[in-house]
């Protein structure tokens, strides 16, 4: 009988002190290919694409989720350009279903260096990644 008790209490201590180990993470495409992966603990997020061979039709596109998916909930990039003003460059429905925006827009908009941002209902402005046209 006690070891049953104390089995129990240690199984009580356990789940009360107990924390989930989830983290954000997205994947970033460039022109449907996957070109990074990263998480929330990333410290180099930046996205390097040569200005000589940016086309008129290359896309970004980023596949953002977390430990709370919802499968309608609005979401959306934002743009930051270099005079620190936020753009919304594209919005859409659910958790880790692509967001694409035209590299080239984004330039007009942002200029050779911006960041990008992501958003949904239980984030806003939450950091992704920087992308320099060289």
């Amino acid at each position: 009988m006690v070891a049953k008790t104390l089995i129990f209490l240690l199984l009580l201590c356990t789940v009360i002190t107990s924390r989930a180990d989830t983290i954000d993470y997205w994947h970033v495409r460039y022109n449907g290919k996957l070109i990074r992966e990263y998480n929330i603990h990333e410290y180099e997020k930046i996205i390097h694409i040569k200005a000589l061979t940016l086309k008129a039709s290359d896309s970004i596109s980023v596949n953002y989720s977390n430990d709370r998916p919802c499968s309608n909930c609005e979401t959306g990039l934002i743009l930051l350009d270099d005079r620190k003003i936020k753009h919304s460059i594209v919005k859409g429905n659910g958790m880790f279903k692509p967001l694409t925006f035209s590299l080239k827009d984004a330039q007009n908009i942002g200029g050779k260096s911006f960041d990008i941002y992501y958003s949904d209902r239980y984030k806003t402005d939450l950091y992704l990644f920087t992308i320099y046209i060289e």
